[in-house]
């Protein structure tokens, strides 16, 4: 892994100001989901950097990581992703799970084999957790309309049910589904963004799914993409999954509280650095464990 070029005086100054800078500064400006800097894994260009923040005025140059570097921060099997462009493997390398996170959430379910309906799969790194952990997988049905993330998921695991958008799935044409995962998009909840939340593009709030399904059925459009959390929320009703878990990003407390009452759970926050050599903070709702 490329690593700051700093030497072992200034890295004792930032390192008390900043205790994770370690695992921490080879990540900045940020490509994914939100576009924005600090929340996302990076692709960065080589220049140079001052850290007044910090109180170390000091020139250094820094490197872009590699695709195969990024796999190892989110602790994907090195060249899973290398089926398509390097553009395309640093965004869903951006906008994926860390696989070893989703594996130890699994771990404690209690199963031998099992049907999955996985939204927002993207590169299906749920499928590689699955698959890390030896759980016999029945039937994997993803949900993606990201044409590059399913390019690599059907190269990888060639079995994928694939199912088109997720207001398109209908539980009536899956069997009895046992495990509902999903990271809905988080540009409207991040901190990184507009922090809009779920609402129409009339400035409707949505706060339930009742009020959320009324509104498609009377045509109205959406603000984002954030409001797909709703779908999220109609499937784990109409498939009744035993297990289900819902990733998404760290946000303000308004919008965390109307997830958290709709599901009925509050989340776990896990920091990646607890798995991998990156920080990366993300919420989970689960019923696992």
């Amino acid at each position: 892994m490329n690593v700051l070029s700093l030497n072992k005086n200034q890295r004792d100054k930032l390192q008390k100001i900043n205790p994770t800078v370690d695992k921490a500064n080879c990540l900045t400006e940020a490509i994914g989901r939100g576009g924005s800097s600090s929340e996302f894994l990076t692709s960065v260009k080589k220049k140079t950097l001052i850290l007044r923040e910090a109180n170390v005025i000091s020139e250094y140059d820094y490197t872009k990581l590699t695709p195969i570097e990024c796999e190892r921060l989110q602790t994907v099997p090195d060249n899973y992703t290398n089926h398509v462009s390097d553009t395309q493997r640093y965004k869903m390398l951006g906008n994926g799970w860390t696989v070893d996170v989703i594996a130890y959430i699994f771990k404690h379910m209690k199963t031998n084999t099992m049907n999955i309906l996985s939204l927002f799969d993207g590169m299906s790194c749920g499928q590689i957790a699955l698959d890390r952990l030896g759980i016999k997988v029945d039937n994997y049905f993803a949900s993606e309309i990201d044409k590059y993330a399913i390019q690599v998921t059907k190269a990888n695991y060639p079995n994928t049910k694939h199912l088109g958008s997720v207001v398109d799935v209908n539980a009536a044409d899956l069997p009895k589904i046992d495990l509902l995962i999903g990271g809905s998009p988080c540009q409207s909840f991040s901190f990184a963004g507009k922090r809009k939340g779920m609402s129409t593009k009339c400035n409707q709030e949505i706060l339930t799914l009742e009020h959320y399904l009324q509104l498609k059925t009377d045509g109205f459009e959406f603000e984002g993409q954030s409001y797909l959390f709703w779908e999220y929320m109609r499937l784990l009703k109409e498939t009744k999954p035993k297990y289900f878990l819902l990733e998404n990003v760290m946000m303000g407390q308004k919008w965390q509280k109307v997830l958290s009452q709709t599901i009925g759970i509050d989340p776990i926050p896990i920091n990646s650095a607890l798995l991998s050599a990156q920080n990366r903070n993300r919420l989970y709702w689960t019923n696992i464990g």
